[in-house]
């Protein structure tokens, strides 16, 4: 079964509304959306210290986390942690998130303790689902944006790289699907993507299509592949050049 996890980094209105018909949602931190959003089945997946919190006051719960969060946010997580009927408190340490890596045989370690999202992914996996991730970041150049920091942030509790070559290698092996966190923009009602290296799967893409009737994808690990795989359900019509692909419903 699908687990549709959101976490913390700015994603684009096109994939916000994917996200709103989809059931299954887990939301981490102060990801969800707003008020009318949250559905009665959709779980929050918490930090312990931002839920130890979340009785305080608002004014004294924004002062709590101005250093790292925007007043606006903090106000909206403060508000929003009420909204949901199911919580999951993170657990410390990586032990466990590390445990569950090495009997997935995969090559990465989390070197210091994951963050909340990373922690979120690892738990539903360990429980036998599939997630489907939004709002993280797969480029470790952008490891710092997050939409609710002020700044970028080196935290010496947390290391960016070993999360996001874990993000990828699950990715690559199938056990999770990375391919809305590589939606970038509408160029001129046309959907693109920079799957960065990595290979897009089918989810969401065919949602593009489906849509838009087209698609472009820039820096596909092989694009070949994606011709033949989508052309068993659709007539497309495909440009490639190097890395990019073009597809289109003809």
């Amino acid at each position: 079964m699908n687990k549709h996890i959101v976490g913390g980094k700015a994603v684009d209105l096109e994939v916000i509304n994917f996200i709103k018909s989809q059931d299954e949602r887990v939301f981490v931190n102060g990801s969800f959306m707003g008020k009318g959003d949250v559905k009665e089945n959709d779980i929050l997946f918490i930090n312990n210290h931002i839920d130890d919190n979340k009785n305080k006051d608002k004014d004294e719960y924004i002062k709590r986390y101005s250093h790292m969060l925007a007043p606006k946010v903090s106000s909206k997580m403060h508000d929003g942690m009420k909204l949901f009927n199911k919580k999951i408190r993170q657990k410390m340490g990586n032990f466990q998130e590390n445990f569950t890596l090495k009997t997935m045989k995969c090559d990465h370690q989390f070197s210091k303790q994951p963050r909340c999202g990373h922690k979120a992914i690892l738990h539903f996996l360990s429980k036998g689902f599939f997630p489907i991730i939004y709002g993280f970041t797969i480029n470790i150049k952008d490891s710092h944006d997050t939409y609710y920091n002020i700044g970028p942030h080196d935290y010496i509790n947390h290391h960016y790289d070993s999360e996001i070559r874990i993000l990828r290698w699950l990715h690559e092996k199938r056990h999770i699907d990375l391919t809305p966190c590589m939606f970038s923009k509408l160029d001129n009602n046309i959907p693109v993507l920079d799957s960065s290296g990595l290979q897009p799967r089918k989810l969401f893409i065919e949602h593009c299509i489906d849509k838009y009737k087209e698609c472009f994808i820039h820096n596909c690990q092989n694009p070949q592949e994606l011709v033949k795989e989508w052309s068993d359900k659709y007539t497309i019509s495909s440009e490639i050049e190097n890395k990019n692909l073009r597809l289109k419903v003809s």
